[in-house]
């Protein structure tokens, strides 16, 4: 039997606004910077409703990113904006606190398969996006930080400029759903020189003014033409898989 919607979010599935917020870590900044207050506690996931959009925060994880898109299948939503950190491959290009819209996405998100050294990098469609203050990039998302170590020569290989959790699971519940969707990843790390969970007040300063920056981009999407479309627009050329040198 189907898990009731508003035990999961909080609140009723015909409350859903048209364009939803996702996001694994919903923080002061982020919080302050939409107004968001109250919220409404569920299990696992906590909801915002602001006038304009639902906020939802997942945790981290393909797995519970992947479900909140599909759980909005039924419900008013038709465009989403996933807002979430990464990791840079290539420091220089993109450091901490850039933010980034990937115009390629691959998933290699088994635990499993990274841990038996069997990974495949599926490619993930990704959706023509408005124009934006942000940099375009290429994104693997991961199943384990830990093992994301053991596979930099093919992440090299591949191009990889950014890697993640959650982006692959995202556009591929939004494409299943025929969601438009808006990626917005900042970075938080530099994959192999710094830690993603602890930052000195420098690279805490640059994270805030990225999500400073993301909250305008936010109201820069706000009733933008993009969320009205009846199709969801898709690049014509097909993603047969990672770059090669």
């Amino acid at each position: 039997m189907p898990i009731p919607f508003k035990n999961l979010f909080g609140i009723e599935q015909h409350d859903v606004k048209p364009v939803c917020i996702i996001t694994p870590f919903l923080t002061r900044t982020l919080r302050q910077g939409l107004h968001l207050s109250p919220h409404h506690s569920a299990t696992p996931f906590r909801t915002y409703q602001h006038p304009d959009f639902t906020v939802i925060e997942t945790k981290a994880g393909s797995l519970f990113n992947g479900d909140t898109v599909l759980a909005l299948k039924n419900s008013p939503c038709n465009g989403i904006i996933f807002i979430g950190t990464c990791g840079s491959l290539d420091h220089e290009r993109f450091p901490i606190g850039t933010i980034v819209t990937p115009e390629k996405v691959f998933a290699m998100e088994s635990f499993t398969s990274m841990l038996l050294d069997k990974p495949d990098l599926i490619p993930v469609p990704v959706p023509v996006t408005p124009i934006i203050p942000a940099k375009k990039g290429q994104c693997v998302s991961v199943g384990s930080l830990i093992l994301e170590e053991k596979y930099m020569k093919l992440l090299k290989t591949a191009k990889t400029d950014i890697v993640d959790m959650e982006c692959a699971s995202v556009m591929a519940a939004s494409n299943y759903n025929k969601f438009k969707t808006v990626p917005l990843l900042h970075v938080a790390d530099l994959v192999s020189a710094s830690s993603p969970f602890v930052h000195d007040n420098i690279q805490k300063a640059h994270i805030n003014h990225a999500q400073n920056n993301i909250v305008k981009i936010i109201n820069q999407l706000n009733g933008h033409s993009f969320f009205n479309k009846t199709s969801l627009p898709v690049k014509k050329k097909a993603n047969h898989g990672p770059k090669q040198k």
